[in-house]
Parts: C-alpha cells; structure tokens; sequence
C-alpha cells in the first residue's frame, strides 16, 4: 500500500449557517498524483485552506506527516 502523508478524517466547515464542506474523508499516499475535483461551489478551495492551515475547520482533523 503505502505511507500516508496527507490524513483528513471527519473534516466540515461552516461559514455562518451554511455549511460549505461536511464529513470529507481522505488519505494521501506517498507515492502518486492527485487532484482535488468538484463543481463550482463543492468545497475545494476550503479544503485545501483547511489543508494549508489558512483556515480552521469547524469539525475534524487534518493530519500532514
């Protein structure tokens, strides 16, 4: 399989009453290429902040070895 280094585990965000992103769930391997795909307004740009420490998550954990 492979090491991960990139966990997400239960991860949503709420900005004010809407939710933009609810329970994502994902491992990142060593080794690969990845993309982070969505419609308009899916959420990827507040993950990958969340990701990126730009932006605090309202529930659950981010986890970068």
């Amino acid at each position: 399989m492979g090491e991960s280094i990139v966990k997400v585990e239960h991860l949503s965000h709420r900005y004010s009453v809407q939710w933009a992103i609810q329970d994502i769930n994902l491992e990142i391997k060593k080794k690969g290429v990845f993309g982070l795909l969505g419609s308009n307004g899916a959420g990827k740009s507040t993950t990958m902040n969340i990701m990126c420490g730009v932006l605090n998550q309202t529930e659950g954990e981010v986890y970068i070895k």
